[in-house]
């Protein structure tokens, strides 16, 4: 049997679950623990990824999320990478993850009471120390006979071994079909500046031209171009681009190139805190007025 297509388009809500690979346990692996929660706090808000809720069983997570770019394949990509580079390995999970688009008028109450009860003690632990982590965008929870109703239909649902592509009613697949949905009722998030843009915004900065951010920097010791790192750094924290986006932006021959031009800026604001104010004034900058299209 084939596997569904996922549904990727903006404005949408899923359910995302993934399975470690055999020899790894989030019960017995601080490290990867760490790793995890690690990337949720930081890698959610360069995709535009509203999470709302998590679960986790000693094997397996699950995120209950809206895509408001419609990216999530580029943001569970970067996720897991984020997960290896910090733990020096190649991968902990397993090849494919599961996504379920969910239809949030009739199931969202339904999944918060799923997951809620879903995680294991370890989830549940990291819960109560942390009051519910800043970077967690918090839904009420109720329970109420409609929704225990659901709960019912939702437990069935994840309980099969293959996942259907969409969680919804009739109605909620041909609105998806006919041309996705609307942002209307959401909560608004921050636009950013266009790549173009953002190159303008850090030349003025630096009082460069535009070109030579773009251009690729000369090889060797002393050639170091802090307005490009800076540009390069902008582009990975607040455009929703894969570094393998920034390195084709950039001329870099080597999408780790992006990530190493990025680690460098990290490291030179580190040394001037001076600089590093400037840096977080360029990121406000970034931010155009929050809207709902």
């Amino acid at each position: 049997m084939a596997r569904p297509l996922r549904i990727l388009k903006p404005e949408t809500c899923y359910v995302v679950s993934h399975q470690l690979l055999d020899q790894h346990r989030f019960d017995q692996d601080e490290a990867l623990h760490e790793a995890f929660f690690n990337g949720l706090n930081t890698i959610p808000k360069r995709y535009k990824i509203s999470l709302h809720a998590y679960a986790l069983t000693p094997t397996r997570y699950f995120l209950y999320l809206k895509a408001h770019k419609g990216n999530l394949d580029q943001f569970m990509h970067q996720l897991h990478l984020s997960i290896s580079q910090s733990l020096g390995k190649r991968t902990h999970f397993k090849n494919r993850y599961r996504a379920v688009v969910i239809e949030p008028e009739r199931y969202r109450q339904a999944i918060l009471n799923y997951l809620h009860t879903k995680g294991s003690d370890n989830s549940a632990q990291y819960y109560r120390e942390n009051h519910f982590p800043d970077w967690l965008e918090k839904l009420p929870v109720t329970r109420h006979e409609e929704a225990d109703a659901r709960l019912a239909e939702v437990e069935r649902f994840f309980e099969k071994q293959r996942w259907p592509a969409i969680l919804a009613t009739r109605s909620f697949q041909h609105q998806l079909r006919r041309g996705g949905l609307s942002s209307e009722g959401s909560p608004a998030y921050q636009e950013t500046l266009s790549f173009e843009a953002m190159i303008q915004l850090v030349a003025e900065h630096f009082g460069c031209s535009a070109e030579q951010i773009k251009a690729p920097s000369p090889r060797g010791r002393g050639h170091t171009n802090l307005a490009r790192s800076c540009a390069i750094k902008l582009a990975r924290d607040c455009l929703a681009y894969s570094l393998k986006d920034i390195a084709e932006h950039f001329s870099l021959h080597h999408p780790a190139s992006a990530s190493h031009a990025a680690k460098q800026f990290e490291k030179h604001l580190s040394q001037y805190p001076e600089q590093q104010k400037h840096y977080e004034q360029l990121m406000k900058k970034m931010r155009t007025p929050a809207k709902i299209c």
